[in-house]
């Protein structure tokens, strides 16, 4: 004897309405769910193919050999990362959630590179990037590389777009292990940020320029993964000096 009979129809009403407002609930869930997935991962592709655009672009002022293999390795790590995207947008459209997935990580290996990508939109804007790197050359770190990558990629962004094109003007991406722990720092001379605007800054949807394109999603992104790897990101800023910000995650996850 099924359970709808044993109730009066009154009961069996609103046994069916919670049912219907259980499952309406599990479905907007699942929506949202997947409406930041495509949200996020829309944003974060456009930035490889900005870089990869600006380094096709220096091509036309190649003077020699070397100049053209280092615009190949700039494609190469571009086209590796949106190969890691793709991965892992099948992934989740398969019905895997966006979790972390962990591997040894030579920072020496992995970080130039990532860095090397966006110093084509840099040079559009005569702005200079430096790295350094304060590690052992075989220090490993066991995370996700990918949303690494992800987060690096956001906010050396960041620091390009709110540069502004000036000779002269650097961005100082610095790395090291501190207690156990890799502390990644992203250093510009941009335009800087309103002391008032420091406590929302993380937050989806807030924007610095209104006018300019974007969704204002990138730092938010950047704060959910950095807490998916059990970490943390925190910035300073002063108006018209700029804006450092930095990324705090264990050197193992488990």
């Amino acid at each position: 004897m099924s359970l709808s009979s044993l109730l009066s129809p009154l009961q069996h009403s609103a046994y069916i309405q919670n049912l219907v407002t259980e499952r309406t609930e599990h479905l907007r869930l699942e929506l949202q769910k997947i409406d930041g997935f495509i949200k996020a991962w829309s944003h974060d592709i456009g930035m490889p193919v900005h870089g990869m655009k600006a380094a096709l672009g220096l091509l036309k002022n190649a003077q020699d050999s070397k100049d053209f293999i280092y615009v190949l390795d700039v494609l190469y790590t571009g086209c590796q990362i949106l190969s890691d995207i793709h991965s892992n947008i099948g992934e989740f459209l398969n019905g895997y959630n966006d979790k972390v997935r962990t591997e040894d990580i030579e920072l020496t290996n992995w970080l130039p590179p990532v860095v090397d990508l966006y110093r084509p939109l840099a040079s559009d804007k005569d702005i200079q990037i430096n790295l350094d790197i304060n590690n052992d050359k075989a220090f490993i770190i066991n995370s996700d590389k990918l949303k690494l990558t992800r987060v690096i990629a956001n906010l050396i962004g960041n620091a390009i777009k709110y540069t502004p094109h000036n000779k002269g003007k650097v961005i100082t991406i610095r790395a090291y292990n501190k207690a156990a722990k890799l502390h990644i720092e992203v250093q510009d001379e941009g335009i800087g940020i309103p002391q008032d605007k420091l406590i929302a800054i993380f937050q989806p949807y807030v924007r610095l320029d209104t006018k300019g394109p974007g969704l204002g999603i990138g730092l938010s992104i950047c704060q959910t993964i950095t807490e998916q790897l059990h970490g943390s990101i925190s910035v300073t800023s002063a108006v018209s000096e700029g804006s450092t910000f930095t990324i705090i995650i264990p050197v193992a996850l488990f």
